[in-house]
């Protein structure tokens, strides 16, 4: 017989419910330990089966190398401008008349 006690907890006073339940506790760990190994051999076995087959190879794309000549050019957009300023004055007194170069020309 079973009763449950002030603390909470299913008590069993008839010692032959203690053995029936020992009992059915024992077989169900049992079932579970043949499963496990069960299982384990089953896997075990399809390992050494895949580890026997030899991998296929992986997929390759190949391509046709030809030779060509290639002159490489670049063209760009941009703006460029001197990092320093110079100014010219004479070394002379007077006032300059005539500049005999364009602005940008190599002097």
């Amino acid at each position: 017989m079973t009763s449950q006690g002030e603390d909470g907890k299913i008590q069993i006073r008839n010692s032959q419910h203690k053995g029936r339940i020992i009992k059915i506790f024992a077989v169900i760990a049992i079932i579970v330990l043949i499963g496990f190994t069960a299982k384990n051999h089953f896997n075990s076995d399809a390992a050494a089966k895949k580890a026997n087959t030899p991998p296929q190879a992986p997929a390759v794309i190949l391509y046709t190398v030809t030779a060509k000549d290639l002159s490489p050019s670049r063209s760009f957009v941009g703006k460029v401008e001197a990092i320093q300023s110079v100014s010219l004055k004479p070394q002379v007194s007077g006032e300059i008349k005539k500049v005999n170069f364009k602005e940008g020309s190599s002097v």
